[in-house]
């Protein structure tokens, strides 16, 4: 089954209730699939398919990895980059990891900036 887990934004508050589910910091069992699209084209949650664990692909990421194209992978990024995952947000990526989210496009510009002239 689908499980979905809250990932709030620093600050934020850690509880919130979406579609009738309470999401606490645990896991969710959604098995409702409109929901879960929602679920996983928000930045604030993450949609874990099945008993394995195995990862959905980010609907919400558009290019991490520069091909042009939907999707990729952040770990595809080399060097310090800002990158577009949508709905006007980006994050600052650094050899394959996030370093900050939920950015503007000019916030995450400016960090990038700062980051590669630091080294």
């Amino acid at each position: 089954m689908p499980l979905v887990i809250y990932k709030p934004e620093a600050g934020g508050d850690p509880v919130t209730t979406q579609y009738g589910y309470v999401f606490d910091g645990s896991p969710v069992e959604v098995n409702n699939t409109r929901h879960l699209a929602k679920f996983n084209g928000s930045p604030f949650f993450e949609v874990i398919e099945g008993e394995g664990g195995t990862k959905s692909p980010p609907s919400n990421l558009v290019d991490f990895d520069g091909n042009g194209t939907p999707g990729g992978s952040v770990a595809a990024v080399t060097g310090v980059k800002a990158v577009h995952k949508g709905r006007g947000k980006y994050a600052v990526v650094k050899d394959g990891s996030i370093i900050e989210d939920g950015l503007t496009k000019e916030e995450a510009t400016a960090k990038a900036a700062e980051l590669s002239a630091a080294g």
